[in-house]
C-alpha cells in the first residue's frame, strides 16, 4: 500500500558543506543551488547578512540559472538567507574562520513546499476507522483550497483553510497533518506537534506522519525521541531510503559521524539519486578531513544532476579542492 500524504524533509535545509577561508581578506562565495529533484533553481534570491556588533552592509542579490557569487565578504560571519518561488527557503550560518581550507564553494539543495513523495508501507497495514469515514464535502472543498494555496507558498492561507476543514470535521487526517507540515515550514515545531500528534492518534501507523513528527523533534534538539520514532518507521515501510536518511541527519547533529555514514550508506543503496543524501556525505567527509569521499561525493552529484552548468561548477570545485589540499 502506498502513502501520499505530504512531508517536509525540513532538517535537511541546512546541509550544505563548508570549506572555509581564513579571515584575512574580502571573500567571495560561489554557490550552486539545485532542487531535490535534480534542476538548477531558475530564479532565487540571497541576503547576506553580517553578524557582529558593528554596522555593516546587508547585500541582497537576485540570481537566475542556479548559480551564485557574493564578492566583498569581509566579515568573520554571515547569515545567509536563501529564497526561491515555491521552494522551502535556507538559512546558511557562515563562519570563515571555522576551517583552513580557502575554497568558499556551497551547493544548497532546495525543497518544494508540498513534497508528495509516495511511500510504501507493509500490506499487511490497515487503514483507521477514522480515516475511511465520510467527510463532508465542505471539509474536503477547504481542504482542496489549502492544499493549492501551500503549493503556491501562502502559508498563512493555507492555515486559514485547513483550520477550517478541521473545525467542519475534526477526524481530518490529512487536514491536521498538512497543519503540522506548515507549522514545520514556519519554524514553530511545539505547533507542528500538536497537529501531528493528533493525526498520529487518528492514524498511528502512517509514516509520512512520524517523518513529520521525528522533523519537528529535531527541530527542537530531541534527537533520542526522533530517532525512536525513525526506527518504528524503518519496520513498517519496505521503501527505507527516506527513513535511513532521516536518522543520518539524526546523528549527523549528535555528530555520532559513523553511524550516520552506516545510516546513509543504506539510504543511498537504495536511493543512489538522492542529492541530500550524497550533500550529506560531503559534508561529512569535510568535518572528518576525508577529501576523497567528498571528492567520490560531488562527482556523483555532477552525474546525478547531469547539468552543463552545474558540472563546470563541480569541476571548478574539485580542482580547487585538490590544489589546496596538496
Amino acid at each position: 500500500m502506498k502513502v501520499f500524504l505530504n512531508f517536509v524533509a525540513i532538517f535537511f535545509l541546512s546541509l550544505v558543506f563548508e570549506l572555509s577561508a581564513a579571515e584575512t581578506m574580502p571573500k567571495t562565495l560561489h554557490g550552486a543551488v539545485v532542487t531535490s529533484d535534480g534542476t538548477m533553481v531558475p530564479e532565487f534570491t540571497i541576503v547576506a547578512r553580517p553578524e557582529g556588533d558593528k554596522p555593516a552592509l546587508i547585500q541582497r542579490r537576485r540570481f537566475k540559472e542556479g548559480l551564485f557569487s557574493i564578492n566583498g565578504l569581509d566579515r568573520a560571519k554571515y547569515q545567509l538567507i536563501i529564497a526561491a518561488p515555491k521552494f522551502v527557503g535556507v538559512r546558511l550560518d557562515i563562519d570563515f574562520r571555522k576551517n583552513a581550507n580557502p575554497t568558499n564553494f556551497r551547493i544548497i539543495v532546495l525543497h518544494k513546499l508540498r513534497n508528495e513523495r509516495p511511500l510504501q508501507v507493509s500490506s499487511t497495514e490497515t487503514v483507521p476507522l477514522k480515516a475511511i469515514e465520510e467527510i463532508p464535502s465542505a471539509a474536503k472543498v477547504n481542504y482542496e483550497s489549502g492544499v493549492e494555496f501551500h503549493r503556491e507558498g501562502q502559508l498563512d492561507q493555507a492555515l486559514e483553510h485547513f483550520s477550517h476543514a478541521i473545525r467542519l470535521y475534526p477526524n481530518y487526517v490529512r487536514a491536521l497533518s498538512d497543519t503540522g507540515t506548515v507549522y514545520l515550514l514556519l519554524n514553530r515545531p511545539d505547533a507542528a506537534i500538536a497537529f501531528l500528534r493528533r493525526a498520529l492518534f487518528l492514524d498511528s501507523t502512517n509514516p509520512l506522519i512520524r517523518l513529520n513528527m521525528a522533523a519537528a523533534l529535531l527541530l527542537k534538539q530531541d534527537y533520542d525521541g526522533a530517532i525512536k520514532l525513525l526506527n518504528g518507521v524503518l519496520k513498517d515501510v519496505r521503501d527505507k531510503s527516506l527513513p535511513h536518511l532521516y536518522l543520518a541527519r539524526a546523528y549527523y547533529l549528535q555528530r555520532k559521524f559513523a553511524v550516520a555514514e552506516e545510516m546513509l550508506r543504506s539510504a543511498l543503496e537504495e536511493d543512489p539519486s538522492s542529492l541530500d543524501g550524497w550533500l550529506l556525505m560531503v559534508n561529512m567527509a569535510l568535518e572528518r578531513k576525508q577529501y576523497d569521499v567528498a571528492r567520490e561525493g560531488l562527482t556523483i552529484m555532477r552525474e546525478t544532476m547531469n547539468n552543463r552548468r552545474f558540472s563546470q561548477f563541480i569541476d571548478e570545485q574539485l580542482a580547487t579542492m585538490v590544489a589546496v589540499n596538496q
